[in-house]
């Protein structure tokens, strides 16, 4: 593998730090700004989709989110 190229693993863990940097950005802002909440939850659903929920779970309490209302997450897998 070139330098150029990265594993999905490494795309997934880019992700991650991008999604916690601008959830790190919004705290300040919730109840503050309109879509502070909405940005924030949206983030950490996508981080539960690609990384699991106690990734997630992770980041809401490392942040203490919830002080602001967020719950940890629980979901389950629907089978059809």
């Amino acid at each position: 593998m070139s330098k150029s190229e990265i594993s999905d693993d490494q795309m997934i863990e880019r992700e991650f730090d991008y999604a916690v940097s601008i959830i790190k950005q919004e705290i300040p802002f919730v109840d503050k700004r309109e879509y502070s909440h909405n940005i924030i939850s949206l983030l950490l659903g996508s981080i539960a989709e690609k990384s699991g929920d106690d990734k997630a779970n992770q980041v809401i309490k490392d942040l203490n989110l919830e002080k602001l209302g967020w719950k940890l997450m629980d979901h389950k897998k629907i089978k059809s």
